[in-house]
Formats: C-alpha cells, structure tokens, sequence
C-alpha cells in the first residue's frame, strides 16, 4: 500500500500543479517554477563570469600547494588578462554606454549598470591582488629576496639610487599638474605612472600631479651586492620626485601621510586603475 503511495506521488504533484511547474532531473521529486524557463534570471552575465573566471585565476596564486615563484606568476596572469578585460571588454562597453545604447544583455542589463557591477567587481578583484602581492613579498623575504621600500634601504643604496635616478631617469621623467581646467593627461596603452599629492613651499593648496614612467627602463632594479635585493621603479621615482620641482615651477614635496597611487592606462577606451 505504502509503495503504490510513493508510486503516485509524483504524479500527484503534477496533478496538483498542472504546467506551472515541472520536475527537475534527479531531485527526487522537488519541482522547480516553470517561469525560469523564461526568465533571464536563468543566463550569467557574461562580463561578470569572466571576472569570477579571473579570480579563479587569483586562488591559485593564493595556494600554498604551489611553489612560491609560481604563485607570483599566476598573480601576473591575473593582472594581465585583467588589463586586457578592459582593453577590450568593457572599453565594449563603454562604447556602448557613450553610444547611448539601453538595450538590455540576456540576463536583463543594461549596459550601464552593468559597466557599474564590473567596475565594482574588479575593485574588489584588484583588492584582492594587492593583499596577495604583499603577502608574496613577506614570503620572498624568507627565500633571501627582497622586495624593498624606501624606508628598507641601507644608506650607501640610497647613494646608488640616488645616483642611478640623475643619470637614467631623471631626462626622461616629465611630470604633468592635473587640475580641473584641463584635460586630463594622455597615457598611452599600457602606460604607467605615479600620481602624487604634491605642495608647494609653505602653501596649504594640495597640487596633484602625474609622472609617466618610462616604459623602457626596466619595472624593478636589482641593488648591487650579492643577496637578492630589488626595488621598484615608482619608489625609487618617489624618493627623488623633489628633483622633477622645477619641472612644476617651483620647489615642491610630497604631502606627508598623502597616498601615492600606481596607474597602468588601459586603452581602447579602458579604464585606468590602480596597478600591481
């Protein structure tokens, strides 16, 4: 009795519900509402699936099965297809969006919000790649290499640095104010530079200034001496930026506890963002 029961169960839920529902695939009976066969709520936005593709990419520079020196290459694939999501992407996007176009995706979004749902996404995701490239680093230290900052210099490599800074960067930094009466500075794609909080003399107005960094002069420099000493283009273009001050017309200083913030140009219409 028990069994015919169960037998008739099924179908009494069909009975029940008519065509408004139908049974999904080994659920043992659980039914599903037949509107997401119609609905876009059954389609994955294709730009944010990528970027979960992305951050797939990310975990595995977070797995400590990897070897070490792997995990910073999986973290530079995923600072490099991120630029190219922009590049080509969601500068598709923006097209659209300076277009004037409202036609929703299949999912049912307009190509503005959805330009605001990856941009906040890959806010997130450069978070993330900025917590995992610092922790690399504490790691790199424990196999006697140094990423270094400033502040970590021995005296006679801030003379080296120094030195280094006058004779191959200096004639090709060229910094450029931003202010609201102009546009704002071209980088070109794949550009990178440093945006600084700058003053002048004992003025309190704040000058925000951009210097493109060349793309020609190698992105980290090794110390001399023997151990694996390296330290970054930007700091080392920060710790001399005193020097671009006639360049500005005047003497100038970084605004102290002020951010200074890497930008890589996207192109094509791309966004810039803050870089690894």
């Amino acid at each position: 009795m028990s069994g015919q029961m169960e037998a008739e169960g099924p179908k009494a839920t069909r009975a029940k519900h008519g065509n408004s529902e139908k049974l999904a695939p080994g659920s043992g009976g659980a039914s599903l509402p037949a509107i997401l066969l119609k609905s876009p709520e059954r389609f994955i936005n294709r730009e944010l699936s990528w970027l979960a593709f992305n951050e797939r990419v990310l975990a595995a520079a977070e797995d400590k099965n990897h070897p070490l020196l792997e995990r910073l290459r999986f973290l530079s694939i995923s600072a490099n297809n991120l630029n190219e999501f922009y590049m080509v992407r969601v500068a598709g996007l923006r097209g659209q969006v300076d277009a004037k176009v409202d036609i929703p995706s299949q999912e049912g979004v307009s190509p503005r919000r959805q330009l605001e749902f990856v941009n906040a996404r890959a806010m997130a995701l450069m978070h993330n790649q900025q917590k995992c490239w610092r922790r690399i680093i504490q790691l790199l230290k424990d196999e006697n290499i140094h990423v270094l900052e400033a502040d970590e210099l021995s005296s006679a490599e801030i003379i080296w640095l120094r030195k280094l800074f006058l004779e191959k960067l200096f004639s090709v930094l060229r910094p450029i104010a931003v202010d609201p009466a102009h546009p704002f500075p071209f980088l070109p794609n794949f550009g990178f530079a440093l945006v600084l909080a700058l003053k002048k003399g004992q003025q309190k107005e704040v000058l925000n200034a951009l210097v493109a960094l060349p793309r020609l002069v190698a992105r980290f420099t090794r110390l001399p001496g023997e151990t694996h000493r390296f330290v970054a283009l930007e700091t080392v273009v920060a710790m001399y930026v005193n020097k671009l001050s006639g360049l500005l017309g005047g003497r100038v200083w970084p605004v102290p506890g002020a951010p200074r913030q890497r930008y890589r140009s996207r192109g094509r219409g791309g966004r810039s963002r803050p870089s690894l």
